[in-house]
């Protein structure tokens, strides 16, 4: 688990030594951890706060480390309490939203921890939490818990219109579409909801995940080009000659402007799935 040692009573330079050698791959100035515990005792959990402090700032070593010796474990102990793995990466992709990107003009929320308590334990709180909105959302909303919002939009479940989809071939463009998204590894899913849907910015997606805003980018845009791709092979396979072209076309345009149609999904589906995800 994250490094942690004994402090000296009163000792918060002695703290943020032990942090300092703890976590050598990275660097937080002294004034930074002593501002966090400022008025208060030195952090029983130097490592942990020295390491969140890292974090808040965008280090991408510590946050490879974060995902290493805390999000792992992490997965564990939300594995206990959900059988099914793609709602316990929901539960963990949520929390780092929750902790690690700003809301609003205010810092993020890891901004919050001071090192009382293990930071694995800190976290551990949250995502329950987000567990626990998540199925009381979906009993609301009567949305299967571990339903993406766009996987569950273009299933069927949300009127066609929505969907900004031609309404002779709406059925044959969901289809497809759900097909792709389901198609997608997790991670070009996990972008394409936290981009277009969560409305995340580049940077913020980039923080999530330790890297630069470009590589977020290049990201996204070969999960539209995966997306836009599998779909038209879906369609192909189903319609022929002059139809093709047609609900190629449509299905084109559906991709083009995919920031417009997911957003629309969001606005619907919100009150099933969004809102015990998103900042609950």
């Amino acid at each position: 688990m994250v490094p942690s040692g004994i402090v000296e009573r009163d000792g918060t330079l002695e703290a943020y030594h032990q942090a300092r050698e703890a976590w050598p791959a990275f660097h937080v100035p002294e004034a930074r951890f002593r501002a966090r515990v400022a008025g208060g005792p030195a952090p029983a959990r130097p490592g942990d706060l020295y390491l969140s402090l890292a974090c808040e700032a965008g280090d991408a070593a510590a946050l490879a480390a974060f995902e290493r010796e805390v999000m792992a474990p992490l997965r564990g102990l939300v594995a206990r309490a959900e059988a099914d793995p793609a709602v316990v990466d929901e539960v963990l992709q949520q929390v780092r939203v929750r902790v690690l990107v700003a809301d609003g003009d205010g810092p993020p929320r890891l901004a919050g921890y001071t090192g009382a308590g293990s930071l694995l334990s800190w976290l551990k709180v949250t995502a329950l939490r987000l567990h626990a909105d998540l199925h009381r959302a979906a009993r609301r909303g009567g949305v299967p818990v571990g339903s993406d919002v766009v996987d569950v939009a273009a299933s069927g479940a949300l009127p066609p219109e929505r969907l900004l989809l031609d309404a002779r071939w709406g059925a044959v463009l969901r289809e497809a579409l759900s097909g792709a998204l389901r198609a997608l590894p997790p991670r070009e899913r996990a972008l394409l909801r936290l981009h277009y849907v969560e409305g995340l910015s580049l940077e913020q997606v980039g923080r999530t995940y330790g890297v630069h805003k470009s590589t977020v980018s290049r990201w996204l845009a070969a999960a539209r080009d995966a997306l836009l791709t599998a779909a038209r092979e879906a369609v192909g396979a189903r319609v022929d000659g002059a139809d093709a072209r047609e609900v190629q076309s449509l299905c084109e345009d559906l991709c083009s402007r995919l920031a417009l149609s997911l957003s629309a999904l969001h606005s619907v589906a919100g009150a099933a799935v969004g809102d015990g995800l998103s900042r609950g």
